[in-house]
């Protein structure tokens, strides 16, 4: 539920999906299609889970909805907790970020 990247990256096949992907914050969302505990219970529904764009350029972007699944999110980050190695946002509380100051991040060669 929601998109990528801007309308205007999406209308060229470049390197947009990727710096949007390493260079923004990503926080999980979960049951985003409302999936009632008694409904997935039932097998009537599955509960759907993303990460939602969490960082401070967020709200810049007025109401859009942007987002990534794990199997986009899995290109560049794992989960730290020691398990499998596999970033999931039904699982995961980490924000999947590196801010531009962090040393060793040097993120003015990303773009």
């Amino acid at each position: 539920d929601g998109w990528w990247t801007t309308p205007e990256q999406a209308r060229i096949f470049g390197h947009g999906y990727f710096v949007n992907m390493y260079a923004a914050g990503w926080c999980h969302e979960r049951n985003v299609n409302a999936c009632p505990d008694e409904a997935e219970a039932a097998g009537d529904c599955v509960k759907k889970n993303q990460w939602q764009r969490c960082d401070v350029d967020r709200d810049a972007l007025g109401q859009a909805h942007e987002m990534m699944l794990d199997t986009d999110l899995c290109l560049f980050y794992r989960d730290g907790a020691g398990g499998d190695g596999v970033l999931r946002a039904a699982e995961d509380n980490c924000c999947a970020w590196v801010h531009s100051f962090v040393p060793g991040f040097d993120m003015t060669d990303v773009i």
